[in-house]
């Protein structure tokens, strides 16, 4: 059942504006940062007594679609570069009133849909006034009324956010918009996923498995400074820039920082199985840095074999069953020839016991550069 909606109603201080923020919750209505469609300006809410006082004022206004604005992030920064800095209570089901073709979000002028999930789907979009190519990212309008897909969502941007590196996904802005509901503002990859380039073009070669590895490893390692690991890492979560040749890792959708609660619920699979180590698919909440290191090597080895490890199961469960009974076809059958350095190096990163592979990305990153000066 759909929970009802507390209505309160604001001035902007800046251009005297009537803006109404919904909310299922006091405690959203007090956390979050509005922001003036009128004159495109940012302020904070009243206190919450004050805040009361004027929605009691106002309780006759009627609510449109064009006046209800409202953001899901507080943010120390007015800047252009959007940086996120602190996540406001999850406002998990904060409303669209109604579905309809998206034109703008925020100061980003939509271009056209480039990509569609059950969950979410991402647009190419101008930045209005600088002309900067972005991808905004989206939830369904279904997913928008969905608790556990908005707690994901502001866990990805959380968890993004605390992340620079010429080798991750760059987020500029999130926040909430009147019509699009939740967003996420990111930089806009010119390029393929490496799941696309696979099925595109089979196996790579060694040589260039392990330059895209090693690129993602920097990431993995930017990552784990920050004490966060990735969970979900695969070819689809990997993009090329066809322009810069720069590979770049997305998608922290099921991110988690160390030492600290995620949002993962009770029984929900999470991750990708051709990718996932063994001890995610028992327990995801408890995996380390070293469930990212196997989901690398599972990558690599897709690169070089042309084929995810364990792709001759055909249904998932007996591809999570292999997982903890069986190892993988070697990759001397796919790539007769194959140099040994490089299967002891998969190998390693996809030990079934965690304790067995790298320790963390900057060991395993160490080993794919001396085995990639020993490749013709």
């Amino acid at each position: 059942m759909k929970p009802k909606e507390i209505h309160s109603v604001f001035v902007c201080p800046n251009c005297h504006s009537q803006i109404t923020l919904v909310a299922i919750s006091k405690e959203i209505l007090d956390a979050v940062q509005i922001y003036c469609n009128p004159c495109k300006k940012r302020f904070l809410p009243l206190s919450p007594t004050d805040t009361r006082k004027m929605t009691a004022a106002t309780e006759n206004v009627s609510f449109t679609q064009d006046n209800i604005v409202a953001t899901a992030v507080k943010t120390t920064s007015t800047n252009s570069d959007f940086s996120v800095k602190e996540m406001a209570t999850s406002p998990g089901n904060i409303f669209p009133e109604k579905k309809e073709k998206i034109s703008k979000v925020s100061n980003y002028s939509i271009i056209k849909e480039i990509g569609r999930g059950a969950m979410g789907v991402i647009y190419l979009a101008e930045h209005i006034e600088t002309q900067k190519k972005a991808a905004i990212k989206l939830l369904t309008q279904d997913m928008q009324s969905n608790e556990k897909a908005t707690q994901r969502f502001l866990q990805e941007a959380k968890v993004h956010s605390k992340l620079e590196h010429p080798n991750i996904v760059h987020i500029y802005e999130v926040g909430y918009y009147t019509g699009a509901g939740l967003y996420m503002a990111m930089e806009y990859v010119e390029g393929y996923s490496l799941e696309k380039i696979l099925q595109s073009k089979g196996a790579l070669s060694i040589k260039d498995a392990l330059k895209i590895s090693i690129a993602i490893a920097y990431a993995l390692e930017c990552a784990l400074l920050q004490h966060i690991i990735h969970r979900d890492l695969k070819p689809g979560n990997i993009l090329i820039d066809t322009v810069s040749r720069k590979v770049k890792v997305a998608d922290f959708g099921l991110g988690k920082i160390l030492q600290e609660e995620g949002v993962t619920v009770a029984q929900e699979f999470l991750g990708t199985p051709y990718y996932m180590p063994p001890e995610q698919i028992k327990d995801a909440k408890q995996v380390d840095q070293r469930a990212d290191i196997y989901a690398l090597g599972a990558t690599l080895y897709h690169m070089i074999a042309g084929r995810p490890p364990y792709s001759e199961k055909k249904a998932t469960f007996a591809v999570i069953r292999a997982k903890t009974q069986e190892s993988p076809i070697p990759l001397e059958k796919y790539v007769p020839n194959i140099p040994a350095n490089v299967v002891t190096l998969v190998e390693k990163a996809m030990a079934k016991e965690a304790e067995l592979r790298y320790a963390n990305p900057t060991l395993f990153l160490n080993d794919m550069q001396k085995v990639l000066e020993t490749i013709k």
